[in-house]
């Protein structure tokens, strides 16, 4: 768990252009703490567009091309914009749901928890479900009965769970606890276009529109 005191906390501000509705340019505020930047793998298969660009919640229409299991490292952690080397290569991951990253320490935590683990030895992807889906899971196609485990790591966290909460707002545990998990295919005129994942039992039951 991060901790964040005076004296192992500091901000700092990084030109950064963003133009808010006011019209002017707001700089981004960038965290530190101890910790944060050490080496890490993925839980989830990620889906950049445009090269690097990623998105807290995949679109489905980018292709499945960073596999969870990777080693991942986070170079940059601000409010909107989080800088990533995964197995060499540096992606950009922005907000989509909400305005902002968490900044508060527990916060972070749960963001940290919701993309990566510490030491590859704690991810087995044959061991999230049924093992016939584990290859599945890799290459990031959604197959009915598989374990929310097992969509968690194909897909990433959701836009938005039922009830309409947004994924980045939530917790990883507060995500499996939902049986309906909604995903972005992509975005026409600013608008996604969703899926929705229904489970019953622990398993994925349905794929609908």
């Amino acid at each position: 768990m991060l901790r964040l005191t005076t004296k192992s906390f500091r901000t700092w501000t990084i030109p950064w252009l963003a133009v808010i509705a006011s019209g002017c340019v707001e700089p981004a505020e960038v965290f530190f703490l101890p910790g944060i930047d050490k080496e890490r793998f993925l839980r989830v298969n990620l889906r950049p567009d445009v090269g690097d660009l990623l998105r807290d919640s995949n679109f489905f229409i980018c292709p499945n091309t960073v596999r969870v299991g990777s080693k991942a490292r986070i170079t940059q952690y601000a409010g909107r914009e989080i800088a990533l080397l995964v197995e060499g290569k540096q992606y950009r991951m922005i907000p989509h749901s909400e305005p902002v990253f968490p900044r508060d320490p527990a916060g972070i935590d749960g963001f940290l928890a919701k993309y990566f683990l510490d030491s590859s030895e704690f991810l087995q992807v044959e061991a999230l479900g049924p093992p016939e889906l584990a290859q599945a899971v890799l290459e990031g196609t959604p197959r009915v009965g598989m374990t929310k485990e097992q969509l968690y790591a194909c897909l990433g966290p959701p836009l938005k769970i039922g009830g309409g909460r947004t994924g980045l707002s939530l917790t990883r545990n507060e995500i499996l606890a939902s049986d309906q998990w909604i995903y972005g295919h992509q975005i026409i005129v600013l608008t996604p276009i969703v899926t929705t994942y229904y489970f019953g039992d622990g398993r994925l039951q349905r794929i609908g529109g």
